[in-house]
């Protein structure tokens, strides 16, 4: 099931495809585990990357990359990490206040 297009870019000319499988999971390859690369010259297949294919250490970085950028788990978890976020940032700011006023 596709689910991206990354359009070619001026130093690689490839077009890819990104989406699941019927056994892609989010613990063994995240989200778009399966991608495949195509020329944007003559569209032809150059790779196809899979969840069996990957390495334990491109799976680990694409999993933890998903974590980074809030997009594991669904909507629940996207705003839970929002306001854990906002939370760190306003415990900064308030904290400086008091310790300014204190001051």
């Amino acid at each position: 099931m596709p689910g991206v297009v990354d359009f070619p870019k001026a130093h690689k000319p490839v077009i890819k495809l990104k989406g699941n499988t019927p056994e892609s999971s989010r613990l063994t390859g995240g989200k778009f585990d399966t991608e495949i690369q195509i020329s944007a010259r003559d569209y032809t297949i150059e790779k196809i990357i899979t969840a069996n294919t990957r390495s334990v250490a491109q799976k680990a970085d694409k999993l933890m990359s998903e974590i980074h950028y809030g997009m594991y788990g669904g909507i629940a978890m996207q705003v839970l990490y929002a306001f854990c976020g906002i939370g760190t940032g306003l415990l900064s700011i308030t904290g400086f206040i008091l310790w300014y006023n204190e001051k």
